[in-house]
């Protein structure tokens, strides 16, 4: 009978309470981290977005607005939209292709990707690019230029004139310096 009597040391006792204690901290540490990872990923999502607001595009378009033809210099990179063509898809939509060249004037190499690129209607609705029908020039060594494509895929009849946004760096962090060219179908 004396071997199935239980220890009432009082240090385990307190080891136990420790434990519980520890298991507290623990629990709420997890979850203040992800409160504070939630609140981190609602700030970065404010921070990535263009401007929405019809005051927000003028002032926008009024800084740095261009035309197909003109050429779009940032601080490292110089675009040109060369041409727009519209492909009628199966589904009751449209596709918007836009033909650039891009130059690396900087002096390391960059790189093109759909993330650089959002197309805004007159509705001020955005349209992320359709990567598996665009054709992006990847690394762009110094003083080399290369051509690409970027495709849309956009609702039929809904709009003629679209603002296609470009941005010189895919990681600006909310930073982004924006240019956008008038396009017209």
């Amino acid at each position: 009978m004396t071997s199935e009597l239980k220890n009432t040391d009082p240090t385990e006792q307190e080891t136990a309470s420790e434990k519980k204690q520890r298991y507290k901290e623990n629990v709420f540490g997890i979850g203040g981290c992800i409160l504070i990872a939630v609140a981190i990923a609602f700030a970065f999502s404010f921070l990535f977005n263009l401007p929405t607001s019809s005051e927000d595009k003028q002032e926008a378009s009024a800084i740095a607005s261009y035309s197909v033809g003109d050429p779009i210099v940032f601080s490292n990179i110089t675009y040109l939209v060369e041409s727009t063509k519209v492909n009628e898809l199966k589904d009751g939509a449209s596709e918007l292709v836009i033909n650039f060249k891009v130059e690396n004037i900087g002096s390391s190499p960059v790189i093109i990707t759909d993330g650089m690129f959002i197309l805004i209607d007159d509705k001020n609705r955005q349209y992320e690019t359709e990567l598996f029908n665009s054709d992006f020039p990847g690394s762009i060594n110094p003083g080399l230029t290369k051509e690409g494509h970027v495709s849309f895929e956009i609702p039929i009849g809904t709009s003629s004139n679209y603002q296609l946004a470009i941005r010189e760096d895919m990681f600006d962090f909310g930073g982004a310096n924006y240019k956008y060219v008038e396009i017209d179908i």
